[in-house]
């Protein structure tokens, strides 16, 4: 009979720790500071080095083309934008770029030429140059070119950046 008070008293003791809440946890890819989730899972398709022409011949690795259009894929389906221009926008393609295996709607978003990811804070007026994507679909969307504002021959237009 002792021994079952005494399994009872440590039962009734054991109780309030198993229902008291764990710790709140933060997910991997949270940003606490910002209101912006960034979910690892979205997928970019079609990743290439990209060589924008003259006269500022900037040139972006594959890793920063890649970076660029997963922040932008990040925020299109978020539904969240940064900065002045509220990124990703869509691109309404008035220069008739061809995008092969792209389809619109097209959304355009800053490539920085620092290496830096576009945020809208400290560089609230990006650089030129921008990354389009398409085919959003699901998790995914397809990197359909880079463009530059730089030589264009109107006032905000675009010149096609060559992939490789």
């Amino acid at each position: 009979m002792v021994a079952f008070i005494w399994n009872l008293a440590l039962l009734a003791l054991a109780v309030p720790a198993l229902a008291a809440p764990a710790p709140a946890t933060v997910p991997t890819g949270f940003d606490t500071r910002s209101p912006t989730v960034h979910l690892n899972k979205r997928t970019i398709y079609g990743g290439k080095n990209a060589q924008c022409p003259a006269p500022n011949n900037q040139y972006y690795s594959k890793a920063a083309v890649e970076a660029a259009a997963q922040r932008a894929a990040d925020h299109l389906f978020a539904g969240t934008t940064v900065g002045t221009g509220n990124y990703p926008h869509k691109f309404n393609n008035k220069e008739a770029f061809v995008y092969p295996n792209c389809s619109p709607p097209y959304y355009e978003f800053p490539i920085m030429a620092s290496g830096q990811i576009f945020a809208g804070k400290n560089n609230k007026y990006p650089d030129a140059d921008r990354v389009v994507i398409g085919n959003r679909a699901g998790n995914s969307a397809n990197l359909c070119g880079v463009m530059t504002h730089n030589g264009a021959p109107v006032k905000n237009g675009f010149l096609p950046c060559a992939l490789s």
